[in-house]
């Protein structure tokens, strides 16, 4: 995973945590997703698809 970086803000305004994933030369592709006809590579390094359930999971609304 050399080319993605993780950064981790906590205890934001409101006890609010942010997360910023940056992907190296990442393209306009989906992360982990099948390589389509017409667009960059996607990286298998990650999966955005599992990676905003983990979030929605971890966050879920009262």
């Amino acid at each position: 995973m050399a080319n993605i970086v993780i950064d981790t803000y906590s205890n934001c305004v409101g006890g609010a945590d942010v997360v910023l994933v940056t992907i190296a030369d990442g393209g306009h592709a989906w992360p982990g997703a099948d390589r389509g006809l017409a667009s960059d590579p996607p990286t298998q390094d990650i999966s955005a698809n599992e990676m905003m359930l983990e979030f929605f999971l971890s966050h879920s609304r009262p």
